[in-house]
């Protein structure tokens, strides 16, 4: 596997790499294509970049992409992502593998990636863990996006390179922000490495990792910059990228919703077949305890159940179709 995936990459642009040392280098490999590093490898010492420039006739690419340099250390979790992102008949849907990828490359509390087709306006958004940002955080974010630092540091300086939060403004001056305050504090994501992608004239895109603890390096922010070519190429191949699988969260709630439940309630009454304690489903959904409260009782009037319990085995019957 490793070798026809650095064949693969290797085919498919002109990559500035460290010569290995070791000969177990998951780059490394019996074939004839990868035995041309090893040749160029006794050439230089290590440490050494080498570009490799493979044959025209072996390239499927009219204008290759040349990536950041990555040292032979950290080729596994950048060949672990790309893999992951490239086998998305494995996952729901195309963007539900590339998140996935994205979460093989850096450690974070969330991996999210986002695209925007500036046409039609439709947006996609896949993240992990699942969405965890209430309808409130993602509607004051969408009335303002500028008040991301993000935003403006980009529009600025017109760069195109992953940067993390403390690059562009300092934390105790970010937490203050009204950005933090409505769109992260409730879910204490204080460190954030972005990298804005351009797919084509039309469609944008952001890879975004957010963390609680402690903030990312600047080898996270080279992996990024690597993985992020392979996206925009991953995109452009997939026959239909735009192709979004059925939410089941949406199923679900459109179906408990036929009960004669409001929207929210239906909503409440999902992450109670969850197993979702009263207090969790506020802080899931950005309610106070008490407004939860209430809707479990208009639930228990409206579904004629006697308790709590009761009316999520009601409804958990329903969704499985008794």
């Amino acid at each position: 596997m490793w070798i026809d995936l650095a064949k693969n990459v290797l085919l498919n642009h002109q990559i500035k790499i460290w010569a290995p040392a070791n000969e177990d280098s998951p780059m490394c490999g019996g074939v004839s294509l990868l035995n041309k590093l090893r040749k160029e490898r006794k050439k230089f010492a290590r440490g050494v970049k080498v570009l490799d420039h493979l044959p025209k006739h072996q390239c499927q690419q009219s204008s290759p992409i040349l990536m950041p340099t990555i040292d032979p250390r950290q080729w596994r979790p950048l060949f672990d992502a790309v893999y992951e992102m490239n086998t998305a008949k494995d996952h729901a849907d195309f963007l539900s593998a590339v998140v996935a990828g994205m979460s093989r490359l850096i450690p974070a509390d969330l991996c999210l990636v986002h695209v925007l087709d500036r046409r039609t306006q439709r947006i996609v958004i896949r993240s992990i863990p699942e969405m965890p940002y209430s309808k409130e955080e993602v509607a004051y974010y969408s009335a303002n996006p500028a008040g991301d630092p993000f935003v403006p540091y980009w529009e600025r300086t017109e760069e195109r390179k992953a940067r993390r939060r403390s690059d562009v403004i300092p934390l105790r001056e970010y937490v203050k922000t009204p950005h933090f305050i409505h769109c992260q504090k409730r879910l204490g994501f204080i460190r954030t490495l972005a990298l804005p992608v351009t797919i084509d004239a039309n469609t944008v895109g952001a890879l975004t990792f957010d963390r609680r603890g402690a903030d990312f390096t600047k080898r996270h922010c080279a992996l990024l910059d690597a993985f992020a070519p392979h996206f925009v190429l991953a995109w452009q191949r997939h026959v239909n990228p735009w192709d979004i699988a059925p939410d089941p969260i949406e199923s679900a709630r459109g179906r408990l919703q036929n009960l004669g439940l409001t929207a929210r309630e239906a909503e409440v009454l999902f992450w109670m077949t969850e197993g979702k304690q009263n207090r969790e489903i506020a802080e899931i959904l950005g309610l106070r305890l008490s407004t939860v409260q209430e809707h479990v009782a208009h639930i228990l009037a409206k579904l004629k159940q006697e308790n709590r319990h009761a009316a999520t085995v009601f409804a958990m019957r329903r969704l499985d179709g008794r």
